[in-house]
C-alpha cells in the first residue's frame, strides 16, 4: 500500500438555492431580469454574463434601482454598462 497524503475534500456549500432566499415578488423579477439578460446577450451576439454578470444581477434583485445613479452605485454596474443596459434594466425593475 503506498501513502499518497491526505486526502482533501471540499465542503458542500449549504445556503439554500439562490432564488428560495428571495421574497416573491424579488424571485419574479429576478427572472424577468434573467430573461432580460437572455436576450439582449442573444441580440449582441455575446455570453450572458458578458452583459450582466449573476452577482450583479442578484444585486439589482435585492437593490431594485430606480435611477441610472442607484444602478451605477451596485457592484459590477460600471458607467458603461449603464449607459449600454440601464434603461433596459431600469425598465424591468420599474414597469
Amino acid at each position: 500500500m503506498v501513502d499518497e497524503g491526505p486526502t482533501y475534500t471540499r465542503p458542500r456549500a449549504s445556503t439554500p438555492e439562490p432564488a428560495e432566499s428571495l421574497t416573491p415578488e424579488q424571485q419574479i423579477l429576478d427572472q424577468r431580469l434573467r430573461d432580460w439578460r437572455k436576450g439582449e446577450a442573444e441580440r449582441l451576439g455575446l455570453p450572458q454574463f458578458f452583459v450582466l454578470g449573476s452577482s450583479a444581477l442578484r444585486s439589482i434583485v435585492l437593490e431594485r434601482p430606480r435611477t441610472l445613479a442607484q444602478l451605477q452605485k451596485i457592484n459590477g454596474i460600471g458607467l458603461e454598462k449603464v449607459e449600454k443596459y440601464g434603461p433596459g434594466i431600469l425598465q424591468v425593475c420599474n414597469p
